[in-house]
């Protein structure tokens, strides 16, 4: 017999899986020795530095607003068309997940002339 406890995690919510002794039902999964590439880890940190760099509120979402002061030759219009697209969660703005997916997904966005995608990917 299983069960789900939920737990709050400095304001995030988490759940731990266990079976009816209290034992982690994930256990057999962790990797102990795990690292991250050194590539991918530099792109999470140029993706996330870039972000909070965009978030002048520090609210966590990116605005429409903070969208056009971030990309090269972006409308308001524009701005809001695709927070309205990438915005899964209706917040009126996009957090790290849905930014992530608009940059990588959105091939005209350019910051300094350079293709988004490429200059968060190639750092």
């Amino acid at each position: 017999m299983e069960a789900v406890w939920k737990i709050e995690v400095e304001d995030f919510p988490a759940f731990i899986i266990v079976d009816d002794k209290g034992n982690d039902f994930f256990q057999e999964f962790k990797v102990e020795d795990g690292t991250i590439p050194t590539e991918i880890n530099s792109s999470i940190y140029v993706v996330l530095e870039f972000f909070e760099s965009l978030d002048a509120n520090r609210d966590q979402y990116i605005q429409p607003e903070e969208l056009v002061d971030g990309f090269d030759d972006l409308t308001l219009d524009e701005a809001e068309s695709l927070v309205k697209k990438y915005d899964l969660g209706k917040f009126g703005g996009l957090n790290l997940d849905e930014f992530l997916t608009l940059v990588m997904s959105e091939e005209h966005l350019k910051i300094g002339g350079v293709s988004a995608k490429e200059r968060i990917t190639s750092s």
